[in-house]
């Protein structure tokens, strides 16, 4: 362990002038031609682009995420929860103008309002989670308590 890394003791090969190519390497080699790579790029399936949703078909499930949104944040920041809420339907009347025009956005919010399952678990666990973290959570409690106005609106219980 105790030897010294000493640079005069390295030993210098090399490399021949010419390496001789092995022309029967198999064809599944890792080497892909360019035209092999275009020709796969090509033929790849494209994702399928959700049709033209019908008016209002994203505009309730959207209202509802701003809305969530904007329930979340109120507590800490009523201003802008309640701006988020105020704005939800026109926000989300955007979103499905824009999913209308552009096929990639559209295939986006589809996805979006497809996989809601988690969505809804998420938004009803929510309020279980504010509730301890007001209850148990100092920060909290008092970034409350000074939005609210009032101290006396949680009990300070600590047990």
């Amino acid at each position: 362990m105790g030897d010294e890394f000493d640079p005069a003791n390295l030993k210098i090969e090399t490399a021949p002038d010419f390496v001789t190519p092995n022309h029967e390497e198999s064809e599944n080699d890792s080497v892909v031609s360019i035209e092999d790579h275009k020709r796969n790029r090509k033929t790849k399936a494209r994702k399928t682009i959700p049709p033209k949703p019908r008016n209002g078909t994203l505009v309730r499930p959207f209202t509802q995420f701003y809305v969530s949104i904007g329930a979340l944040i109120s507590p800490f920041d009523p201003v802008c929860g309640a701006a988020i809420i105020n704005q939800s339907e026109e926000c989300a009347k955007a979103l499905e103008n824009l999913a209308q025009s552009d096929p990639r956005v559209r295939a986006i919010l589809m996805s979006l309002v497809e996989t809601s399952a988690w969505g809804y678990v998420i938004a009803a666990h929510t309020p279980i989670l504010l509730a301890i973290a007001v209850h148990h959570v100092p920060r909290v409690r008092e970034s409350f308590e000074v939005m609210s106005g009032n101290a006396e609106v949680i009990p300070n219980d600590e047990t």
